[in-house]
């Protein structure tokens, strides 16, 4: 089936595949003009499936927007980065059961446009991340398997598979993917594991899917503490660490130049363990020209997780990004309330 793509002009539903998207323009939302030095971070309510956007800028949240909630709350947001090449993070979303996938093309907090990847993830394959993990430009999807632990990459171009390889993981199993970046600024895509028992953290740098080499990063053996996102928080254009506090809430960010955290800082929190935070970018990351030149064979060859053509679930997706007041007092319902953390706590150890 030939998919169109969707100009946001005025609040229509458009079904695409099977998937109900709502999009709707409204008032005080952030233009991609006021982005720079911005980072998002979505959140999801475990219960409700509602969805929320925090811009955090200067450690400061400093505008957030209500997502609808969805009619069929198996969407999911899994990630956020720019899949359109116009300097701008834009929302991945996944269908678990069905393995669906489609993409907002976002523009600050108002979605412009949608179109789906039209490959399904088998069932029980996970994302983990997304990176450029082959030096194109282009967006790539990391993968795992949850029986075996197996690890693939999805080589893209624009929403178009091109490829795909297995990746080599860590012997212990408890060593498991906690996020990616380019933490040695070669211009592709690393990847952070942390140790779900002892609280040690590893970078793998990576070319294509083969690693070249392994760094340690700063233990944190609070394993209630989880790495929820990577990405630049300081304007420094290097990849930092965002931590959330399982049990109370607070979120705090390691600072990097490399593997070295250099500094740390508090930023708002939720006391809600019902919240969860499911993806956090760069609202508008440095654009790079797109190459053309780089040969798809070269990302190895196509492997699982490529599910069999299957229907595209049905229900609704419904997407009305409603922006709320840039006040950060304007929280998302289900008592989004801020919290700070302490930092003496979470102090890194070297």
């Amino acid at each position: 089936m030939e998919v169109q793509m969707h100009s946001n002009v005025c609040p229509f539903n458009r079904i695409i595949n099977g998937l109900l998207l709502c999009l709707a323009a409204s008032a005080g939302t952030v233009s991609s003009q006021d982005l720079s030095n911005q980072v998002g971070i979505w959140w999801r309510h475990r219960t409700s499936g509602k969805n929320a956007l925090w811009i955090i800028q200067d450690n400061t949240l400093v505008h957030s927007a209500d997502i609808a909630p969805e009619s069929n709350a198996n969407w999911r947001v899994v990630a956020a980065a720019d899949f359109n090449r116009d300097g701008c993070a834009d929302l991945l979303w996944h269908h678990p059961t069905t393995g669906n996938l489609a993409v907002w093309f976002m523009q600050g907090s108002v979605c412009t446009a949608w179109d789906s990847i039209q490959f399904e993830a088998a069932p029980d394959w996970e994302l983990l991340g997304t990176g450029d993990f082959n030096a194109d430009h282009q967006t790539d999807l990391l993968w795992r398997r949850g029986l075996s632990g197996n690890h693939a990459i999805w080589f893209m171009k624009n929403l178009n598979l091109i490829g795909s390889t297995n990746l080599i993981s860590e012997p212990d199993p408890d060593w498991q993917v906690a996020g990616t970046g380019d933490f040695n600024l070669d211009g592709q895509t690393d990847i952070v594991w942390r140790h779900a028992q002892t609280g040690q953290n590893r970078v793998w740098f990576m070319s294509g899917a083969s690693c070249v080499a392994t760094g340690e990063l700063a233990a944190l053996p609070e394993v209630n503490c989880q790495l929820s996102g990577i990405a630049d928080f300081n304007d420094d254009r290097k990849p930092d660490l965002l931590w959330r506090n399982l049990l109370t809430g607070e979120n705090f960010v390691w600072f990097q130049d490399g593997l070295v955290t250099v500094g740390l800082t508090s930023i708002p929190g939720v006391p809600s363990s019902e919240w969860e935070i499911v993806a956090v970018a760069n609202l508008k990351p440095d654009p790079e020209p797109d190459n053309d030149s780089n040969n798809a064979a070269d990302a190895g060859q196509t492997n699982p997780p490529i599910a069999p053509s299957q229907s595209r679930g049905e229900g609704a997706l419904a997407g009305n990004l409603i922006a709320s007041s840039s006040s950060p007092e304007s929280q998302p319902a289900e008592s989004l309330q801020v919290t700070r953390p302490h930092l003496e706590v979470y102090t890194p150890l070297h």
